[in-house]
Parts: structure tokens; sequence; C-alpha cells
């Protein structure tokens, strides 16, 4: 099992100094510091890849977009949706949609010797990070001042504040229920 980990984890790292530093601190021994270095390493290699996941690229993320809605594409089928707002190479499509099945963005699939995409992830669980993140990021966890900012802009109609209202009345007496 550890013998396919070994070869995403650069060992170079795993010297004498810090085979002697987690023996001291963990009261393992050597044969068990490898086996934890191995372990850790993964897990921040996972959590890595994992974090890449949830935060697509804005490239990806049109990417992304366009095969939510037309799931299983072909990357004939994506460049020419790209190509209808810019400029942009069939070859770059391509290594492009590579590159996200690699980072496990996409998934190839076969169908009648042609090759077809689907996502990984859901366009629901990509928002909600999305948004998390630029809560986080933008704001200071303040979902207020969020939501102050996008109220202030000129880009929120008439009908979007009435649902919004709507909204925030069935999350009000939501509340007043569970009091």
């Amino acid at each position: 099992m550890f013998a396919s980990w070994y070869r995403l984890i650069p060992l170079s790292r795993l010297n004498q100094a810090t085979i002697r530093t987690i023996r001291f601190k963990k009261n393992f021994s050597t044969t068990n510091v490898v086996n934890y270095f191995v372990i850790t390493t993964f897990v921040v290699y996972f959590e890595e890849n994992i974090d890449n996941m949830l935060r697509p690229s804005d490239a990806e993320l049109e990417i992304l977009k366009i095969v939510w809605q037309n799931e299983p594409v072909t990357v004939r089928e994506v460049h020419e949706e790209i190509s209808k707002n810019k400029k942009v190479k069939p070859t770059t499509t391509l290594k492009q949609m590579q590159r996200m099945t690699d980072k496990d963005l996409l998934r190839k699939i076969e169908t009648d010797k042609v090759q077809r995409f689907v996502s990984n992830i859901s366009e629901k669980e990509t928002r909600k990070n999305l948004m998390d993140r630029l809560l986080e990021t933008a704001f200071g966890g303040s979902a207020k001042a969020l939501l102050l900012e996008a109220l202030g802009s000129d880009r929120v109609s008439l009908e979007e504040l009435k649902e919004l209202k709507t909204l925030i009345k069935s999350k009000e007496d939501g509340a007043k229920g569970h009091d």
C-alpha cells in the first residue's frame, strides 16, 4: 500500500535529522518514521489536491460551466462554446481539459471511440466553496458586508430585490420556529 505513495512524495525531504526529530517526538522506530512521514506527506498532498479541486481557476470554471450544462462533452464541443466569446486554439482547450482531468476536476469516459468528459465536482458545491472563499478573503467572514456590497451595486434588479426579501423573510420565519 505504501509503495504507490512513494512515487508522489519527494523522499529526499526525509533526511537523517528529520528521522531523528520524528523518532524523538513520536518515540518511533526508523521504519515507523518512514511510514509516518509517507502518510503525513500523503495527507498534505491529498489535502492540497482537494483544495485545488474545490477552487478552480477562472479558465477552469469557464470550462466547468460548459461541462455542467452539456455533459458528457467532447473537447471540440467545449472549444466551440469558448470560441464564441474569445479566440482560443483547440490545443489550448485540450491541454486545459487534460490538466483538469489530472486535477480530478473532470473525468474522461469513452463512448463509441470518442473521448467525452464529465465533471467530478458539482456546480452547487463549487459555488458554495467559491462563495466561502470570497466571504473569508474579501469580507473577513462577514455575510452582512458581502450583502451590503452586492446590494450597493447597480447590478441588482428589482426582481432580485423581491426574491431577496422573500428569502430573508423565510429565514426569519425559520429562525422564529427554532426559538
